[in-house]
């Protein structure tokens, strides 16, 4: 005989109620697990897409003269800079150093779009410097996607 004063769940109903509850965690671990690597390769998939950006941007420095750039004034030196590659680019900054002394000249920060297959000049004007003659400097180029060239010039 059965007592009734010892009434449970039948076995049934608790195996039913265990596969809920692992049915509904595997729901729940399935959304965290397909959200968190959907984000992880749509962040992939973009850091490939701008690295084959960054290979199809690039510029040469043609030349670097010591003097204004044209319909300028006050400028230490001019830099032209051709753009050879398959997309526009941005000039963000330059960076120049005297080889001939071991020193760091300065930078300057500028905005300047250069089209494919042509070319522009950039000003460089730094504070507390003057062109030594004789003197090697190096002109380093940025791109707003990183690229950079460097060209050394004998003023």
């Amino acid at each position: 005989m059965v007592n009734a004063s010892r009434a449970g769940v039948s076995t049934i109903i608790a195996e039913l109620m265990l596969l809920g509850i692992v049915v509904a965690l595997g729901t729940i671990v399935y959304a965290f697990a397909s959200n968190a690597f959907g984000n992880f390769g749509a962040g992939f998939a973009g850091a490939v897409s701008n690295a084959g950006d960054t290979l199809s941007e690039r510029l040469i420095v043609e030349q670097v003269a010591f003097s204004p750039c044209p319909n300028a004034q006050s400028q230490q030196a001019c830099v032209y800079v051709r753009d050879v590659g398959q997309l526009d680019a941005v000039v963000v900054a330059i960076y120049v150093n005297d080889l001939t002394a071991g020193t760091f000249v300065g930078s300057v920060n500028v905005n300047v779009p250069v089209r494919v297959g042509s070319f522009a000049s950039v000003g460089i004007q730094i504070q507390n410097f003057s062109v030594q003659h004789g003197h090697a400097y190096s002109f380093t180029i940025v791109t707003s996607r990183g690229n950079s060239v460097t060209y050394n010039a004998v003023a």
